[in-house]
């Protein structure tokens, strides 16, 4: 039995729960785990060719583990879209919190198909609501379907200060 509760532990601490000690409520659950897409947004939209780091050899680029990188941005926003991913409350929540640090350079780097992506999300997923998202996030739903309006009324989106340094 405690080899069991033990393996149901870990799988827990593996999905990103806090221990059962803590009664973490949905809200902060999600509030966590949008702070954790935060910094890994932050990193996938960092390149190690802009300023302050300064001119970077290609040598240089091998060292960074390909998880880090924009082709494992969009890997993740095509999977937090799939089902069951898509129908957890937390889902638009994350999704506007990846696009609004990472937009910026996932459309830089996959330029049109990017902006594919974005339209389908807008018009099927949100307007014509086939994503399949929960109406129990709809405040994260209207956050996310006014960023992409942003996007569809300016053609691109502006990243958060900070984004390149300054030289």
């Amino acid at each position: 039995f405690r080899r069991v509760l033990f393996r149901s532990l870990a799988h827990q601490k593996s999905l990103g729960h806090a221990p059962p000690s803590t009664a973490e409520s949905l809200t902060q659950y999600a509030s966590r785990q949008a702070g954790l897409i935060a910094l890994y947004a932050a990193i996938v939209q960092t390149s190690p060719l802009t300023p302050p780091q300064g001119p970077c050899p290609p040598s240089a680029l091998a060292n960074i583990p390909p998880h880090f990188g924009p082709v494992a941005g969009w890997r993740w926003l095509v999977l937090i879209l799939r089902p069951p991913l898509v129908g957890l409350e937390p889902t638009p929540l994350l999704l506007v919190t990846f696009l609004e640090i990472a937009g910026e350079a996932l459309l830089e780097v996959f330029g049109r198909q990017m902006g594919k992506f974005l339209e389908v999300l807008l018009r099927e997923g949100i307007r014509e609501g086939k994503a399949g998202f929960l109406e129990k996030a709809r405040s994260s739903l209207v956050r996310l379907q006014l960023w992409l309006e942003d996007w569809e009324q300016k053609g691109r989106v502006e990243g958060e200060k900070g984004r390149v340094g300054d030289p």
